[in-house]
């Protein structure tokens, strides 16, 4: 799982969550068109994020 939260110092609210699935999960491995990379999803989250001002 990738997820992001909003933290403001004291407490941590979560905002987001997506599931990563590893290549080896895939037919094609990393190959496979449906394979994403963690990094990549998680900056897809945090593009979520700021689109909603956050």
């Amino acid at each position: 799982m990738v997820t992001t939260h909003l933290d403001d110092g004291v407490k941590s609210l979560p905002l987001d969550i997506a599931l990563y699935q590893k290549a080896d999960s895939f037919l094609k491995g990393k190959k496979d068109s449906e394979f994403v990379k963690k990094p990549d999803l998680a900056m897809s989250l945090v593009d979520q994020c700021l689109s909603r001002g956050h």
